[in-house]
């Protein structure tokens, strides 16, 4: 009778979720808070007289450019940092920017108000996203 092989048990994986839920949670947060500090410079340097109501249409029009600009070097640094987690790093990278588009996407068809628009941005951003982790992962190996 052959002995069939031991059930290999990955011992990591919990961390790498734990990993990976960090990730996505850090972040969403970075993410907001250049949006938010973006529109507090225009408000603050920028455009000093205005009222709340062209504060909030402005953030609606910048917010997305803002993701787009700060996307790439976010999840590049957030790659960077799974480097340290061997060669399974790329794929923690991967799946936080796979829950951070499974976020963003359903919240710009939810709220925007130009729809075309935030979508093509959000693409961009994604893009961005993929890109900056892959590279993020990689940059060591190089």
């Amino acid at each position: 009778m052959a002995q069939s092989e031991p059930l290999m048990v990955d011992v990591g994986t919990p961390r790498l979720v734990g990993y990976g839920i960090a990730g996505f949670l850090a972040t969403e947060i970075i993410m907001v808070a250049c949006a938010f500090l973006w529109v507090f410079i225009y408000s603050a340097l920028i455009n000093t007289g205005g009222d709340q109501a062209s504060y909030e249409a402005y953030a609606q029009t910048a917010s997305p450019v803002v993701a787009v600009v700060v996307a790439g070097p976010v999840f590049f640094l957030m790659g960077r940092y799974f480097l340290r987690l061997g060669p399974r790093a790329r794929t923690v990278a991967i799946a936080v920017v796979i829950a951070n588009l499974a976020v963003d996407f359903p919240v710009v068809i939810l709220m925007a108000e130009d729809l075309g628009y935030n979508v093509i941005m959000a693409l961009l951003s994604a893009a961005g996203k993929i890109i900056g982790a892959w590279y993020g992962t990689r940059a060591a190996a190089t």
